[in-house]
């Protein structure tokens, strides 16, 4: 049966070739599209979580209350003793204490409304790590005078490094407090959210700015790799023991947390749409093949083949196309996929950094599980299989002997 739907192979090359490229182009276009929509919802979660609120946010219940109004007063009190009681547990990586309040930029009479964000230089993410890059100069330095801004800001203000800018803030005391400081360098960050108007500065100098001594609007923690949120949001509440801590996980926080059941929904649509589509094609070259060739069939069932072999043979050699396909798109994929990963994908030219509030990462490295591409592959194998099944069911309805008198 193998021998034969072989030799089938070559004798119909138009039908090896229109089923053998519908199951490669949907197979690779199915696997290296998962690998990038996936990659860029992790790059999503991770984007959130190095800059919106790690795995645990903890600030004050009052603050969250009333965060419109950017209630200062309710800052996070004694943050260098919740720090190390934070750090301390066993399923914290570490801990940090961020603050970001919108302050004013002073030049030339003019005010300018940018997000000011406070962190320590030696451990945030705003300062250190893969998802920031330092365009010029160099990065901030705890307990100094100034500030890094991305380059859009810098432009946009007119300055250069080296420059000192002046800045205007609300206070935690209702007042209003201003500061000099000395730009000392240009960022870019993966988070395209924090590529407009920011600029960073270390914690100490926003809380002098802010006047919130020892203080900061909230703390992130950050947990060691397969750690339930949940569990640790717990332990972390009874460390500090403070009724009036707000500490919640990052589902709890981020937008995009509501949506994560929806994605496995979609990609699993998407999957089945391009398998459907490359089904339709398969079918509809399969049961061309079976219309085509009544008098071959005829003759094999008047030689004494059964239907059931007939149609099993129509099935081994579209199984046998469709490995063969499946295979190459497979390693066709994993190739790309491997390159693009590599080098990176830059999306801010389709206005990547123009999405505010999703925290999507201006450069994408996709990535994919062997498995994975495989379970994709075999699925598509399974549809070319089904769908050559059944359009070859038509030989049960073809009557020998009239098709051969229709051909003589």
């Amino acid at each position: 049966m193998i021998t034969l739907a072989l030799k089938n192979c070559r004798r119909n090359i138009r039908r090896t070739v229109l089923t053998g490229t519908a199951v490669l182009f949907a197979i690779w276009v199915v696997i290296v599209m998962l690998a990038f929509m996936r990659s860029m919802l992790t790059g999503m979660i991770e984007n959130n979580k190095d800059f919106e609120c790690g795995d645990i946010r903890i600030r004050t219940a009052s603050y969250s209350e009333f965060e419109d109004a950017l209630p200062l007063q309710f800052y996070l009190p004694d943050v260098e003793r919740k720090l190390q009681l934070v750090s301390s547990l066993p399923d914290v990586s570490f801990a940090e204490a961020v603050s970001k309040i919108p302050v004013s930029v002073y030049r030339d009479g003019d005010l300018t409304t940018v997000t000011a964000v406070g962190v320590d230089a030696s451990t945030s993410r705003f300062a250190v790590g893969k998802s920031v890059t330092v365009l010029s100069g160099r990065m901030i330095e705890t307990g100094k005078n100034e500030v890094v801004l991305t380059k859009r800001l810098l432009s946009k203000l007119g300055l250069s490094l080296g420059d000192s800018v002046t800045l205007l803030s609300k206070t935690a005391t209702g007042g209003t407090n201003g500061a000099s400081y000395r730009i000392v360098g240009t960022v870019s960050y993966a988070n395209a959210q924090y590529n407009g108007d920011v600029l960073v500065m270390p914690l100490s100098q926003l809380d002098l700015l802010g006047r919130m001594p020892g203080g900061a609007l909230e703390l992130y923690a950050h947990l060691v790799p397969d750690v339930d949120p949940n569990d640790a949001a717990q332990m972390i509440t009874q460390a500090l023991s403070d009724p009036s801590l707000e500490i919640k996980t990052w589902k709890q926080v981020t937008v995009i947390a509501a949506f994560l059941p929806m994605y496995d929904v979609m990609f699993l649509l998407i999957e089945i749409l391009f398998f459907c589509i490359a089904s339709t094609l398969i079918f509809n070259t399969t049961m061309m093949a079976v219309m085509e060739w009544k008098r071959e069939i005829s003759t094999m069932i008047a030689l004494g083949f059964s239907r059931s072999s007939i149609i099993r043979l129509f099935v081994t050699e579209s199984a046998i196309v469709s490995f063969i396909a499946a295979v190459l798109a497979t390693v066709g994929a994993l190739l790309a996929i491997f390159a693009a990963g590599v080098h990176g994908i830059d999306l801010s030219a389709m206005g990547a950094d123009a999405v505010q509030g999703w925290g999507f990462s201006q450069v994408l490295y996709p990535t994919v599980s062997v498995r994975s591409a495989c379970g994709t592959a075999g699925f598509g194998f399974a549809v070319a299989v089904i769908a050559a099944l059944l359009a070859s069911r038509g030989v049960r309805k073809i009557e020998a002997a009239q098709a051969l008198r229709e051909e003589d």
